[in-house]
């Protein structure tokens, strides 16, 4: 989801959508040009394509759907810490229900989806750490310093 996020915030700090190209470049990292196509039949606005990359549900790269896809997985990942995993998953974005501008010209509306993209990519970058320290940690980060002083002593791999 952050990689996405990030695509899309470039691709409209550049101006993407608003070219043949650019949108062509959007929908082939979104791997969803044969979807728009069937869609939107030849249809250039702005508004049918960032739909397409970021409200609709049925596509597997759009951000709602991976928002889903992602509170869905994280549940079953943690479901020995149902609270935990629940209270990650009601922090994590909703793309659903983000505004989209109807064109470009609407920097505004713009401006307020490149933040919400930005947002997203910094809790994708907190979930991530939190799923580690959470559910992949096998010491404490309370045993830290004692483990550091085992490896300065010649234990546990440590220089000697």
């Amino acid at each position: 989801m952050d990689y996405l996020a990030q695509v899309l915030d470039a691709g409209l700090a550049h101006g993407l959508p608003d070219s043949d190209e650019g949108a062509a470049a959007l929908l082939q990292l979104f791997d969803a040009t044969i979807t728009f196509r069937a869609q939107f039949q030849g249809r250039r606005e702005v508004l049918p394509l960032l739909h397409l990359l970021v409200h609709d549900a049925d596509s597997p790269r759009s951000l709602a759907w991976v928002a889903t896809t992602l509170k869905n997985r994280l549940r079953r990942l943690a479901q020995h810490d149902p609270e935990w995993a629940e209270a990650w998953a009601q922090r994590l974005p909703n793309p659903a229900q983000w505004v989209l501008p109807e064109s470009l010209d609407d920097q505004q509306a713009v401006a307020a989806l490149r933040e919400a993209l930005s947002v997203t990519s910094a809790q994708m970058a907190g979930l991530s750490d939190a799923i580690a320290q959470r559910l992949f940690a096998h010491i404490s980060m309370a045993f830290s310093p004692q483990l550091h002083l085992a490896r300065s002593m010649g234990f546990g791999g440590g220089e000697q």
